[in-house]
């Protein structure tokens, strides 16, 4: 019964590497075809509407603050006149957030400073 468990947690683990991956690569790809100061807005909504929904909606699961962030950015990028697909939209979203992980660390998390 181990076995099994280990290897759905190691498939887990190598399908999101395979995501970030391709989150990185899609950000690429936006910065060849997007101009760079039209980039920046789309990075900066991006930013703050994953900020918005953790600091919000922290407490809840990650697929609704998923939701209420990318209603968010696709409100805030629809005031500016951008439109981003949906693929490389969700690229940027989990690359924010892990990049947002990694920059806040602990306080990342909801509850840490409630020890």
């Amino acid at each position: 019964m181990v076995v099994p468990e280990i290897v759905f947690q190691l498939l887990t683990e190598i399908l999101k590497l395979i995501a970030i991956a391709a989150g990185y690569f899609l950000i690429g790809f936006l910065m060849q075809h997007l101009s760079e100061q039209r980039f920046k807005i789309v990075r900066a909504i991006v930013r703050d509407g994953v900020l918005f929904a953790q600091q919000v909606y922290g407490h809840l699961d990650g697929e609704v603050r998923y939701e209420k962030a990318l209603e968010r950015i696709s409100a805030a990028l629809a005031d500016y006149g951008i439109t981003v697909n949906e693929e490389q939209l969700d690229a940027m979203i989990e690359a924010m957030v892990k990049a947002l992980k990694k920059e806040f660390g602990d306080d990342w998390y909801p509850g840490n400073d409630e020890e």
